[in-house]
């Protein structure tokens, strides 16, 4: 059987004003993921940021706590290569820990 990956896509503005809807689309797609068919390998979940033109400390924050969530409950994050945006505050707040992807425990 092969492993389960979801995939969700964040694209526009990830600021304070957007960070509730988008933990609810993150917490679902982590429940998703959580209770799909098990396999060999660890389930995933690919997150592509890439379309994210403006991201705030509060959207930043976001993404750090769903990092720290998955690796908590063993899902793998996929982070695929962030946009602009993104690398500019991973970069600002020294995040890059949070945003490899791998399946290794992060630091905390």
């Amino acid at each position: 059987m092969s492993n389960h990956i979801s995939t969700i896509r964040l694209n526009g503005e990830l600021t304070i004003y957007q960070v509730g809807e988008v933990y609810e689309q993150l917490q679902s797609a982590l429940q998703q993921v959580l209770t799909a068919p098990t396999s060999d390998q660890p389930p995933k979940l690919t997150i592509d940021t890439l379309e994210l033109t403006e991201v705030d400390s509060a959207g930043l924050q976001l993404l750090v706590q769903v990092s720290q969530q998955a690796l908590s409950i063993d899902i793998a994050i996929d982070w695929q290569t962030p946009g602009a945006a993104l690398s500019r505050m991973i970069e600002l707040y020294s995040a890059a820990r949070w945003f490899e992807s791998n399946t290794e425990a992060q630091p905390s």
